[in-house]
């Protein structure tokens, strides 16, 4: 996992928390979001909480996120964009 992919899997995972029954450290990049109990509405709210923290709107996508990693893939780019430049 880039650092990238780990930052985006810690705020995920830190935000998932107050949304569902379990420990930060309970979850898993390949993690079912309907097995944790993340309904559609959950995760409308989670995408708003995640909007706030990165200070981007995250655009509506044609695919509804189903794993952590689906979700942790829609902010890599825009914790990219916020990356010094090498």
């Amino acid at each position: 996992m880039t650092d990238l992919h780990t930052a985006a899997f810690d705020l995920v995972s830190e935000a998932l928390t107050r949304y569902i029954d379990l420990p930060a450290h309970g979850i898993q990049m390949s993690s079912v979001l309907k097995d944790m109990g993340v309904d559609s509405l959950t995760l409308a709210e989670l995408l708003f909480e995640l909007e706030d923290r990165i200070g981007q709107q995250i655009p509506d996508v044609a695919t509804q996120p189903v794993l952590v990693s689906d979700v942790v893939a829609l902010l890599v780019p825009y914790l990219a964009a916020h990356q010094p430049a090498a």
